[in-house]
């Protein structure tokens, strides 16, 4: 076959590597309804949010935090890695590290089952000047992706390759202790794509332009405080400009109970003493519930995905997660999968 029919393909599979069903993982994240964006607040940021590495106020200087999460069940079966699955994320991790009080670095990955993967290492800086700046950061991330699918020319199925280069943007604004805003733009620049078929000779790489095709992905959080403490709500747009198919809608919560108090007496009369001591840990004090809805209202009417989640903390520096994702829709066909995911923090 002919060099142009490569051509042609990359001009076809654009659209379809710019789809709503572009990299989204992490166990934590996504059972809070794939909206993470203005969470920002562990690990998760080398993926969501690259400008939450500077502002991870509740760590120390140097601390580390590593997530793994994997499929363990679809609806194909158990332990299943497809070879050319495109777009499916069996395994993922993501790390983040606090440098200091302005900036912090990341690394994240993914793999699809067969031969395709991800990898985007970042950086993220709070911005000079103080004041209301104090509390902004941006980060930047280079995104690798060795993407294994399929195609068709004149009727015939062909193996694809892809190799995509592209520059990830990053913002997050905490405006008040309660609320953040946080903007994660994907393919901001599609440096550049290569298409190879080990079917059809020759091959294509196609040079990309700045904010072509690119995933706007602005997103709110509420985290209050008070007889709240625990909640955090989310919710964010995905692909807000329509590039890839969208908009997408996305939000979910997650809630960790908080201990309680007990009353303490001591003396009598005059000298008699109250006080008011938080209880221990408890099973549910260590627990994390997480649920929400990813990417809904779609122009092209797909199904979305019902996400449910848990984590428990067995140490403080050790959570392990389960995520549940449920396929919705006329035409979602039953589709699901049950992850599980462990994360380190040292």
């Amino acid at each position: 076959m002919k060099k142009q029919n490569l051509s042609f393909i990359v001009g076809g599979l654009i659209l379809l590597f710019t789809s709503s069903s572009f990299a989204c993982w992490g166990a934590r994240p996504m059972g809070m309804g794939g909206s993470f964006v203005a969470v920002a607040d562990d690990c998760n940021v080398a993926y969501w949010n690259r400008a939450g590495a500077a502002q991870l106020d509740n760590w120390k200087d140097g601390e580390k935090q590593i997530m793994f999460t994997s499929v363990i069940f679809d609806q194909v079966g158990f332990f299943n890695r497809r070879g050319r699955v495109g777009n499916p994320y069996y395994d993922s991790f993501s790390f983040a590290q606090k440098l200091n009080r302005y900036s912090g670095w990341t690394l994240a990955g993914t793999y699809n089952g067969g031969g395709g993967f991800a990898i985007t290492p970042g950086i993220g800086f709070r911005l000079p000047g103080g004041g209301v700046f104090d509390n902004m950061s941006v980060g930047i991330g280079y995104y690798l992706w060795n993407n294994e699918t399929y195609g068709t020319i004149n009727n015939q199925t062909i193996r694809l390759n892809m190799l995509i280069h592209q520059i990830h943007l990053d913002y997050l604004w905490k405006v008040y202790p309660e609320f953040n805003f946080g903007v994660h733009i994907e393919r901001f620049w599609q440096i550049s794509y290569t298409l190879t078929s080990p079917d059809v000779a020759g091959s294509n790489t196609v040079n990309g332009n700045i904010a072509e095709s690119m995933n706007f992905r602005p997103s709110i959080a509420w985290i209050p405080q008070g007889d709240l403490k625990g909640l955090i709500v989310n919710a964010g747009f995905y692909d807000l400009f329509a590039q890839g198919g969208g908009p997408h809608v996305a939000f979910g919560f997650e809630y960790t109970p908080q201990p309680g108090t007990r009353k303490i007496v001591s003396g009598k009369g005059k000298s008699k003493i109250v006080k008011y001591v938080k209880s221990g840990d408890s099973f549910l004090t260590n627990s994390h519930f997480r649920a929400g809805l990813y990417n809904m209202i779609s122009k092209t009417n797909d199904p979305f995905l019902f996400t449910l989640g848990y984590g428990y903390n067995i140490s403080d520096s050790i959570e392990l997660n389960y995520l549940g994702g449920f396929w919705v829709g006329s035409n979602a066909g039953g589709g699901h999968n049950q992850s599980f995911g462990a994360s380190w923090k040292w």
